[in-house]
C-alpha cells in the first residue's frame, strides 16, 4: 500500500513576491543575504507567513471560486491592518498556481487566518528559517529546505 505524502508539493514549490512579481524564491534551498534583502525592501523584514486561501481541505476548485476566496482572504487581512505582498505560490514546472499572500504577523495571527479559510499548511518563516507549518493538518512543523534521506 503506497501512502500519499500531502506535503511533498509543498516541499519544491516557487513563491513569487510583489505585484508584479519582483522576485522569485525556491522553498528547496536556503535563502541568500540576497534574497532576504528583496524580502526587507517589500516590507517583509522579521516572521511572515504565506497563506493562500484557494482549495481549502486540499479539494480543488474552480478558478472562479478560488478567486472568490482569495478576495475574502485580501479583505480578512486589510480588516486585521497586516502588512502583505501578494505571494504566487507555483510547481517548479508551472504547471500548479496559487494565489496568496505573505503577511507580517505573528505564527498564532497566520494559523488563524489560513484556518479560517481550511488550509492544510502555511509557510512560515520565522526570521532565519523556513517551515511548513500545519493548520488542519495533523502533521509536525517541518523545515525547509528538507534535508537529503
Amino acid at each position: 500500500m503506497t501512502t500519499v505524502d500531502e506535503w511533498a508539493p509543498y516541499r519544491t514549490a516557487h513563491l513569487g513576491f510583489g505585484d508584479p512579481e519582483c522576485f522569485s524564491l525556491s522553498v528547496d534551498r536556503r535563502w541568500t543575504a540576497e534574497d532576504l534583502d528583496g524580502l526587507r525592501s517589500l516590507g517583509l523584514d522579521g516572521p511572515f507567513a504565506v497563506v493562500t486561501a484557494h482549495h481549502p481541505h486540499e479539494r480543488r476548485l474552480d478558478a472562479a471560486e478560488n478567486d472568490r476566496r482569495h478576495d475574502a482572504l485580501l479583505a480578512e487581512v486589510r480588516r486585521l491592518r497586516l502588512h502583505s505582498v501578494p505571494c504566487r505560490g507555483r510547481s517548479p514546472d508551472g504547471s500548479h498556481r496559487e494565489e496568496g499572500v505573505a503577511i507580517a504577523c505573528s505564527l498564532s495571527i497566520a494559523v488563524s487566518i489560513a484556518r479560517r479559510f481550511e488550509q492544510s499548511a502555511i509557510y512560515w518563516w520565522d526570521g532565519s528559517s523556513l517551515w511548513i507549518e500545519p493548520v488542519i493538518s495533523t502533521r509536525s512543523p517541518e523545515r525547509l529546505p528538507r534535508s537529503p534521506r
